[in-house]
């Protein structure tokens, strides 16, 4: 099937994609953290969240970084625009012992504004059998309803208006969420000093109309001068979204305490 996706590369012009970097590795967040995954973190993003973590790959870079062996660090330069086949031909060398990575983890940046790309390299995903795991800010839903087959899980961040500058994305969200319901899906609040209990309240609870969802309270990871709230103000957040959810758990970004990439 690779061979035939090469052969129709031959043929017409694919779209093409920006990647910032290719690597085994650690989940660090969600309900699978702890997890290996098979990162690949594709670059820009339709928003500029202030406690963004991943700048670095906001904007396009000349080149990806790919790690050459699963998990051992030594990482070469392979220049982009990348095609599907070529991704495929990339990923391949990691997938040796195909039992270690839970799934194939796409982020960013935002993964779905390479929409175009991803509906010719997802079909192709589906012979490696590994699953896909969609990490995306939760507000293109247009362009997740053209690769929802494809994906099986959706780990989909809600923005809220406190942590955006006042930007409200939650008509997106929901929009977003109708169609994310189709698969396996948890839904990651991160959480600063500014979010006040009735915000989180009120975001709970329009999410909840549309189902029951495991729910991830994500503590900011200290950035210039946005910070997490205290202990206690947490687990006023915990207790409140269990009287809404039936899973709620509060995890930082364990990647980071670790040390890990």
């Amino acid at each position: 099937m690779q061979g035939e996706v090469g052969a129709l590369e031959a043929m017409i012009e694919l779209p093409k994609a920006f990647l910032y970097e290719i690597f085994s590795g650690i989940q660090g967040e969600g309900i699978y953290v702890g997890e290996r995954e098979l990162f690949v973190r594709f670059c820009d993003c339709n928003l500029r969240c202030p406690y963004c973590d991943t700048k670095f790959a906001l904007e396009r870079a000349s080149a990806c970084l790919v790690e050459r062996r699963a998990g051992e660090r030594e990482f070469y330069l392979y220049p982009n625009p990348i095609s599907p086949q070529e991704l495929l031909d990339l990923i391949s060398p990691l997938l040796e012992n195909k039992r270690i990575h839970h799934s194939l983890f796409l982020t960013g940046g935002e993964p779905l504004l390479w929409c175009d790309f991803l509906a010719i390299f997802l079909p192709q995903v589906r012979y490696l059998n590994l699953p896909v795991t969609l990490e995306t800010n939760g507000t293109l839903p247009r362009e997740l309803e053209k690769l929802i087959r494809w994906i099986d899980i959706i780990s989909m961040d809600y923005k809220l208006p406190s942590t955006m500058e006042g930007k409200d994305y939650s008509q997106a969200h929901r929009e977003f969420l109708r169609i994310s319901k189709q698969r396996e899906v948890m839904i990651k609040f991160v959480i600063t000093s500014q979010v006040e209990l009735k915000e989180l309240e009120e975001a709970l609870s329009n999410l909840r109309e549309e189902g029951d969802f495991p729910i991830i309270l994500q503590p900011v990871s200290p950035i210039d001068d946005i910070l997490p709230p205290p202990e206690p103000k947490l687990l006023k957040m915990q207790e409140l979204a269990k009287g809404i959810f039936s899973v709620v758990k509060v995890l930082p970004q364990m990647h980071k305490i670790m040390g890990a990439k």
